[in-house]
């Protein structure tokens, strides 16, 4: 699939997210671009970046327990990064 076959595929996952009013957790990068999907126009975008040496199971860990750590109005709107020892949020102002 070339570069604009992702973008319509990125373009479809967005517009299901909105429809169903869901947050959307990937490992595509391209999903931070607050550019493309500015903050406060969706219900939440969690971009997961982790080695991929990482195994499947703790990553799903990881991120379970980093989510304890975080309330909806952090999601609502905003773009979480997580990674190991980290989580940035950039948030709507």
């Amino acid at each position: 699939m070339g570069f604009v076959g992702h973008q319509m595929k990125r373009f479809e996952i967005y517009k299901f997210a909105q429809k169903e009013k869901a947050v959307i957790l990937t490992g595509d990068r391209d999903f931070g671009n607050i550019l493309r999907f500015p903050l406060g126009d969706h219900f939440g975008i969690v971009v997961a970046h982790f080695p991929n040496e990482m195994p499947t199971l703790e990553i799903n860990r990881y991120l379970l327990e980093r989510f304890k750590e975080l309330s909806e109005d952090d999601f609502r709107g905003n773009v979480i990064i997580i990674e190991t020892h980290k989580i940035r949020i950039r948030r709507m102002r």
